[in-house]
């Protein structure tokens, strides 16, 4: 692995079979610690789609 990284959940919200979480990523890779915004689609209990901003 070329780079050790810690992610803490700040907030994570449910609506429907859409989840969104924001993360933040802290380690040893250039820009840290940065801010993620994760958003999952679900379906038949399955990740369907997954977005990162």
């Amino acid at each position: 692995m070329k780079y050790k990284y810690r992610m803490e959940p700040l907030d994570a919200s449910v609506s429907g079979k859409t989840v969104k979480l924001r993360a933040r990523l802290t380690g040893d890779f250039p820009g840290s610690p940065v801010d993620l915004d994760y958003t999952f689609t679900l379906a038949n209990d399955k990740i369907t789609s997954l977005e990162i901003r």
